[in-house]
């Protein structure tokens, strides 16, 4: 598309394009040709016109063939949002967030609203070893993959971290096992390491190696 618009050379774009006022798809293996406009099929494209079909290609692939499941989806979304209010009360931002929460994690507030299953509390040294690896060793994006991997969502509610539940527990004495998650509980549970080091290598493993909720 950028090509067409862009194009100067003196041979005209018609001769060197040879393309028509139509897309090809491909439906249920057979391809299909599609007309951008009536009489599209013998409608070339020239210098003249290409922004009218560069339009009418981007139109198409965009909202015209996946009309239906936007229809579908649309009459979803409206039943949480009032249609008429959307453009009055909430940015483009603002919807983003409320409907996919934030981007901003705030893992210190995190800390403070952490719970935790016996014997473990705030100031057990197993503890101070997770939030120090967790808050100054960890990468952002490792952060927004251990969130993912307790949660099921490397996202924050709109109002923040403080705002969920994240409990962190020990289960075993199994050195060489992985942390594993309860997703729908937001619960972490590490078996008992012996070090930092160790507890850091197979926190590092579990959250960089595994999708979903369940995994071991």
């Amino acid at each position: 598309m950028k090509y067409i618009l862009d194009y100067e050379a003196a041979e005209p774009l018609e001769d060197v394009l040879m393309r028509t006022f139509t897309i090809d798809m491909e439906s249920y293996g057979d391809k299909v040709t599609v007309e951008l406009m009536d009489g599209g099929a013998d409608t070339l494209v020239t210098i003249h016109n290409r922004k009218d079909f560069v339009n009418r290609y981007i139109e198409y692939l965009f909202e015209t063939q996946c009309m239906k499941q936007l229809d579908a989806f649309k009459r979803g979304f409206f039943k949480f949002f009032e249609q008429s209010m959307l453009r009055f009360l909430y940015s483009p931002l603002e919807l983003e967030q409320y409907c996919c929460g934030t981007n901003d994690l705030d893992f210190q507030s995190l800390r403070r609203i952490a719970k935790y299953i016996q014997p473990l509390h705030p100031k057990h040294e197993f503890v101070q070893w997770f939030w120090e690896i967790v808050l100054d060793e960890f990468t952002e994006d490792q952060k927004k993959k251990l969130l993912a991997f307790t949660t099921g969502s490397d996202r924050a509610p709109i109002t923040g971290l403080e705002d969920m539940e994240f409990i962190l527990g020990i289960e075993g004495d199994d050195e060489e096992k992985l942390p594993i998650a309860h997703t729908c509980f937001n619960q972490l549970i590490l078996p008992i390491y012996k070090t930092k080091d160790q507890m850091k290598r197979k926190l590092t493993q579990a959250v960089e190696n595994s999708e979903g909720f369940g995994m071991v």
